[in-house]
């Protein structure tokens, strides 16, 4: 209750949610990604996820109840490296969401890849729990799977723009040939114009 407490005098009346919904996340990143193209991932996670850290250090005074020498305790560095690789899983995360909308918006069907992305749904949402364990390569284990999901998913759509891209350079000599064959036919015409076709003489021209 402390850790997710809304401070002191609340812990027990108001209980709040750190964890974000995927969705609300990936909407704080495209926000973010307007007035900062290139942000670092500490304003990434500050932007998307701040709740953890900072519920954790306002639980600090809470925690020498327990731990009166945290330099000797290895339980809170623990924590807070955890909480750093989930940032870091997390900002991975809206990076891949928001690229597959990107994607989206033009004319390639990414079907597959948001199914793929409910999978790394499911993984994100699992590693909410996991921190409290303090077990380091459990949680590794849990970013690596969410981290390969997304990697799938970015590898594909390398693909799939990788193809379009050949599709378009592919129309460049179907354009060329185009042209250069209604020049082609366009010359001709002109030459059997002057050849076959005779101007009306004046008399015609002028009654008409």
């Amino acid at each position: 209750m402390q850790c997710h407490g809304g401070g002191a005098g609340k812990h027990f009346h108001h209980i709040q949610r750190i964890t974000k919904p995927p969705g609300i996340m990936i909407q704080r990143y495209a926000e973010l990604l307007v007035t900062e193209p290139r942000p670092t991932t500490a304003r990434v996670t500050a932007a998307i996820h701040p709740d953890p850290k900072r519920i954790v250090e306002q639980a600090l005074p809470t925690c020498m109840d327990c731990h009166e020498e945290l330099e000797d305790d290895e339980s809170l560095p623990k924590l807070f490296n955890l909480l750093d690789e989930i940032a870091k899983a997390e900002e991975y995360y809206v990076r891949t969401g928001n690229r597959l909308s990107e994607v989206e918006k033009g004319v390639l069907l990414v079907d597959s890849q948001k199914f793929k992305f409910q999978d790394a749904k499911t993984h994100l949402i699992g590693l909410a729990p996991l921190q409290h364990t303090l077990n380091n390569s459990l949680v590794a284990e849990a970013v690596a799977e969410l981290n390969g999901v997304c990697d799938e998913i970015h590898a594909e759509l390398d693909s799939l723009e990788n193809g379009l891209r050949w599709r378009h350079r592919l129309l460049i000599p179907i354009w060329l040939f185009a042209v250069f064959f209604g020049t082609a036919l366009y010359v001709k015409f002109k030459q059997l114009k002057r050849r076959y076709v005779v101007p009306l003489p004046p008399s015609v021209r002028g009654r008409s």
